[in-house]
């Protein structure tokens, strides 16, 4: 036996001085059992900083550089296999842990004896007050007044901030390594999990502060690639194509009332539609009606991810 309770798995790609800050705040965790951390990094090597590994309270911590650019599924899985604690503590590298997050994830995974257990990931304070950040962080809070209900659902399974028995993981096989892009990887596992009757529960006191940078451009190339992921989810899970909302941003049967929804769609989910509208958002913002910009981003998102489904689906 290792003696470690848990062993915290965090992929990373390019981003080495949030990832510094994420292993700092590991460091001043206040609990009272050994964990192990494992960093697997999908980037170039020469990026990272010098992580001080196999030192002081990072005595028991490992670096896995992968060969290849691996993407996020398969990156996690390596980390996964070579876990030796009795839990899994998922992070992303963006993820700054508060002094009580590992401690709030044992005594919960204690309390629903063994599980998955999600923890709570509001927007870091440090990262900078834009519309596109505060439109993010709108969202978040939609997740977490989902975290709030008696029973979760399996989009839940977070992996900025989520651990599960080690046992459990490796016998459901880890994540599905043909997602390649971003997205859905999680939610495809978490539905695995979910149907073997794992139960999901959530914990606020596990607070790990998510420091995003965002824009424009990369919620669009984020709504994009999430559609693509979406369609391979739904190739492995056809029962689901209607929970999914799938048919709102995909071309239906030619028939009844299709005829006029289709129609609709056929327009709206043009390479021109998407232009415009991310071209009027862009004016939007730089004249100062940021609630007008704010309102349009859940419609170009859409279009955005529209446009991903219809081409991961062609691609399949």
């Amino acid at each position: 036996m290792s003696g470690f309770v848990f062993s915290v798995v965090i992929p990373t790609f390019r981003r080495p001085d949030v990832l510094a800050k994420t292993l700092e705040c590991l460091e001043r965790q206040n609990c009272n059992f050994a964990f192990e951390v494992i960093v697997v990094n999908d980037g170039p090597a020469e990026e990272l900083p010098k992580l001080r590994f196999g030192k002081g309270k990072r005595a028991n911590w490992k670096l896995l550089q992968n060969k290849e650019n691996l993407r996020r599924a398969a990156t996690r899985n390596r980390g996964i296999r070579e876990a030796k604690g009795e839990y899994i503590l998922m992070l992303d590298d963006d993820i700054w842990a508060v002094p009580g997050l590992l401690n709030a994830h044992y005594e919960k995974q204690k309390e629903i004896h063994g599980g998955v257990v999600v923890g709570a990931v509001p927007p870091a304070k440090e990262i900078e007050n834009t519309v596109w950040h505060r439109y993010i962080a709108r969202n978040y809070e939609r997740i977490h007044d989902r975290l709030k209900k008696d029973i979760l659902d399996f989009g839940l399974f977070l992996t900025g901030n989520v651990s599960i028995p080690t046992t459990v993981l490796k016998q459901s096989n880890g994540f599905d390594e043909r997602f390649k892009e971003y997205s859905f990887e999680d939610s495809e596992l978490g539905y695995r999990l979910h149907s073997k009757g794992i139960r999901f529960a959530h914990t606020s006191e596990a607070i790990g502060c998510h420091f995003f940078s965002e824009n424009l451009d990369t919620i669009c190339s984020k709504a994009y690639a999430s559609g693509r992921s979406l369609a391979l989810f739904v190739k492995l899970h056809p029962e689901l194509f209607y929970k999914m909302q799938c048919h709102s941003i995909s071309i239906l049967p030619w028939k009844g009332r299709d005829i006029l929804k289709n129609s609709i769609k056929k327009i709206m989910f043009t390479g021109l539609s998407g232009m415009i509208l991310k071209t009027l958002v862009t004016i939007l913002n730089k004249g100062g009606c940021r609630k007008a910009a704010v309102c349009l981003l859940p419609w170009l998102e859409l279009i955005c991810r529209a446009k991903g489904f219809k081409n991961g689906k062609d691609q399949q």
